[in-house]
C-alpha cells in the first residue's frame, strides 16, 4: 500500500461519514406506538444493570429508543431523538451517547448502572479536548488499524456478495420480464380476439334491434286500431249506461216503496208485540192466581223434599230447575241446600235449559224439576235427562214431577200446544239415560213423580 497510515486513517473517516451522512436522508418509516417491549425484549423496565454490549447491539433509531427505554426508562420524544441521531450522524461513538443519558440529571436519579460504559464514555469525552483529544484519537484509531483493515475486508466480502445477488436477482427479474412480455403478448392475442368477439355480437345486436324496431312499429299500429275498437266499443258502453241509469232511477223508487213497505211491516210487528206481552201479563196473573189457590202445593213438597232428603247427606246441594217459590223453604227444611239457577238479563238465557248448561260436570248432589211444561218447552225429553245426568255427581238424585203448574195455565190462555208426558214413558226415558233405582212418588193429591239416582260412572 501506497497510502500512509494517516491517509488510511482520513480515507476511513471520510468514507464513515459519508455513511452517517446518508442515515438523515433515507424515508423514514412511521413510528409505531411505543409498548414496553419495545426495541431488545432484555430492556426491562425494573432492571437497573446492563453489560455495554446489551445496549450497543441495535442501530440509528432503534439504539436512541432502547438507550432511553434501559437508562430512563421511558421512550425518547420527537425532538430527543432528533437530537441523538444527529449526534449519531455528526459520528459521536454509541458510548458518549449512553453516558450522555447516563449522566444526565434525569438518568443520575435513576440510577442504572452500565457495566464497562464509564471507561468509553470518559475516552469519549477526552477525544473532545482540543489537541488533546486528536492525539488520542489518532492514537487509538491508529492501533485499531488492523481490525478496521479486517472489517475493510469483510466489508469488501460481503458487499462482493451482495453484488453477486443483486446480479442474480437482476437475472431472474430479466427472465421474469421476458415471461411476462410473452404473456403479455399472448394475452393481447386473446384481447384482439375478444374485441373482434364483440364486433361480431355487437353487429348481431344491431340486426337483432332493427328487428324489434319492426316489431315496435308493428305493435303500434296494432296498438293504435285496438285503440280505435275500444273507442267505439265506449261509445256503446255509454249509450247503455244511459239506459242503466233509468233503470237504476226506477229502481230507487222501488227501494223507497220497499222501505215504507218495511216501515209498515215494522209497526205491525210492534203492535202484535205489545198485544203479545199483555196477553202474557194476563195469563201470568191468572196462573199466578191458579197456583196460589193449590192447597196441595205445601204437603206435596214437603213430602217430596223429605223423600229426596231420605237419598242425600244433609247440607248436599239441590238445584231447582222450574219449581214453585215454596220448593226451596221445603228442601231446607230436611237440611238440603236449594241451588237457583244463575240469573240472566235476556229471557233466552233465564230458561231452564240454559241454567242447567252453565253447571259443571258432576257439580251438583241433586236436581229437582218440578214443572215439566216450563222445562220441555224448546226442550226434549232425551236431551234434558242427558244433561242432568251430566250435572248430577255420582250417586246423586234426580226428582221428577209434574205438579199443577201455571205455566200450564199460561200456555192454555195463550192456544199454545204442550207437551204430553207419560210418567212411565218418562221413567223409562231416566233409565236409558243412565239413571238406576227409578222409583214413583207420587204425591196424596195424585200428583206424579219420579225419583232416580245417578250411577256410579
Amino acid at each position: 500500500m501506497n497510502e500512509s497510515h494517516d491517509e488510511q486513517l482520513e480515507r476511513a473517516q471520510r468514507e464513515i461519514r459519508a455513511q452517517a451522512a446518508t442515515l438523515h436522508q433515507r424515508p423514514r418509516q412511521a413510528r409505531v406506538a411505543p409498548t414496553a417491549a419495545r426495541g431488545d425484549e432484555r430492556i426491562e423496565p425494573r432492571r437497573l444493570a446492563y453489560r455495554i454490549g446489551e445496549l450497543t447491539d441495535a442501530h440509528y433509531r432503534a439504539f436512541v429508543d432502547q438507550s432511553f427505554h434501559a437508562l430512563l426508562k421511558r421512550l425518547p420524544s420527537e425532538a430527543e431523538a432528533a437530537v441523538q441521531v444527529a449526534a449519531l450522524a455528526a459520528g459521536a461513538t454509541k458510548a458518549e451517547i449512553l453516558g450522555n443519558l447516563r449522566w444526565s440529571p434525569e438518568g443520575r436519579r435513576i440510577g442504572v448502572h452500565v457495566a464497562g460504559l464509564l471507561p468509553r464514555y470518559a475516552s469519549a469525552k477526552l477525544r473532545r479536548v482540543p489537541l488533546l483529544g486528536y492525539l488520542l484519537d489518532f492514537a487509538l484509531t491508529l492501533a485499531a488499524l488492523p481490525q478496521l483493515a479486517r472489517h475493510q475486508r469483510a466489508s469488501d466480502a460481503l458487499l462482493a456478495a451482495g453484488d453477486e445477488a443483486a446480479a442474480a436477482r437482476n437475472a431472474a427479474l430479466a427472465a421474469r420480464f421476458a415471461v411476462a412480455e410473452a404473456h403479455a403478448g399472448s394475452q393481447f392475442d386473446l384481447l384482439q380476439q375478444r374485441v373482434d368477439d364483440l364486433h361480431g355480437y355487437a353487429h348481431g345486436l344491431r340486426t337483432a334491434l332493427d328487428e324489434l324496431t319492426r316489431t315496435l312499429v308493428d305493435v303500434d299500429a296494432a296498438t293504435r286500431a285496438r285503440i280505435g275498437e275500444l273507442a267505439d266499443a265506449g261509445r256503446q258502453q255509454s249509450s247503455r249506461l244511459d239506459d242503466l241509469e233509468l233503470v237504476r232511477r226506477q229502481l230507487h223508487r222501488v227501494i223507497r216503496w220497499s222501505d215504507a213497505l218495511d216501515d209498515a211491516f215494522a209497526q205491525v210487528d210492534a203492535f202484535a208485540l205489545e198485544r203479545e206481552r199483555n196477553d202474557l201479563v194476563a195469563a201470568a196473573a191468572v196462573a199466578e192466581s191458579v197456583v196460589a189457590a193449590d192447597a196441595h202445593r205445601g204437603v206435596r213438597n214437603a213430602v217430596w223434599a223429605a223423600r229426596l232428603g231420605e237419598w242425600l247427606a244433609p247440607g248436599a246441594r239441590v238445584l231447582t230447575l222450574a219449581c214453585d217459590t215454596d220448593w226451596p223453604r221445603a228442601l231446607l227444611a230436611q237440611g238440603l241446600e236449594a241451588i237457583d239457577p244463575a240469573p240472566a238479563d235476556d229471557a233466552q238465557d233465564a230458561s231452564p235449559r240454559h241454567g242447567l248448561a252453565r253447571h259443571a260436570d258432576a257439580s251438583l248432589d241433586g236436581l229437582a224439576a218440578l214443572a215439566p211444561a216450563a222445562l220441555l218447552v224448546d226442550w226434549t225429553l232425551p236431551a234434558f235427562a242427558a244433561e242432568a245426568r251430566r250435572v248430577v255427581r255420582p250417586g246423586g238424585a234426580l226428582l221428577f214431577a209434574c205438579a199443577p203448574e201455571g205455566v200450564a195455565v199460561m200456555h192454555a190462555l195463550r192456544a199454545r200446544p204442550l207437551p204430553s208426558l207419560d210418567i212411565d214413558l218418562v221413567a223409562h226415558v231416566l233409565a236409558t239415560a243412565g239413571f238406576v233405582d227409578v222409583r214413583r212418588i207420587d204425591a196424596a193429591d195424585g200428583s206424579p213423580a219420579l225419583l232416580a239416582r245417578e250411577a256410579a260412572r
